[in-house]
């Protein structure tokens, strides 16, 4: 009996082991679960900020990726200690490079779409900006719940009409589950999915 429940802790902190060893090369990029066809997606790219650490952008191959979106705020108030360096950086190696901002459910869209244009420069020669907006936890108790449907449109409105160009939504299909954003379909949409090729509807 004793033996046996050797065998099953052994089992047990094997498997742990392999999640946690999974996660950290899923985290830092250096495995993949979905492997896009090459002749079906041949413009690739890659998507970065302070979580990826320092960059090395001299590195990364350009026969294989084209362009780099740069995390850029969060929030009302929270700025990306490393989009700065990124953003410059991705422009001297010659990387086509845009900015996202992670949309919150506790801040209005107005100060949201402030803290993404005090932070990030209008230049003509860059990509779109991104509304990277996915399911969050709640506010705290003393932060009002916003109207994300209400409060996203005020955002790509501002920002759209700061950038002069459209706004591209990137989301989960849990997010488009939970609100519908029917009027932003006019927007290009990018569908993020680790494990299955994304669709915009089921």
């Amino acid at each position: 009996m004793l033996k046996r429940k050797r065998i099953i802790f052994f089992t047990l902190g094997v498997s742990l082991l392999f999640l946690i060893l999974t996660g950290f090369l899923f985290h830092y990029g250096i495995i993949w679960f979905v492997y896009p066809d090459k002749e079906k997606y041949p413009i690739r790219g890659i998507d970065v900020s302070h979580h990826q650490g320092d960059i090395h952008w001299s590195g990364i191959p350009r026969d294989k990726i084209y362009f780099a979106y740069i995390k850029a705020t969060e929030g009302g108030d929270f700025t990306d200690p490393k989009f700065s360096q990124n953003w410059y950086k991705a422009q001297e190696f010659g990387i086509e490079r845009g900015a996202y901002h992670f949309f919150t459910n506790c801040r209005s869209g107005a100060q949201q779409a402030a803290n993404f244009i005090k932070v990030v420069p209008r230049e003509d020669d860059t990509l779109p900006p991104v509304l990277d907006a996915e399911v969050t936890a709640k506010c705290p108790a003393e932060t009002r719940q916003i109207d994300v449907e209400k409060e996203i449109s005020i955002f790509i409105r501002i920002v759209t009409r700061h950038y002069r160009r459209p706004v591209v939504i990137y989301t989960t299909q849990a997010f488009m589950y939970k609100y519908p954003l029917q009027e932003f379909y006019t927007n290009t949409v990018w569908i993020r999915s680790i494990f299955f090729e994304p669709k915009l509807h089921e």
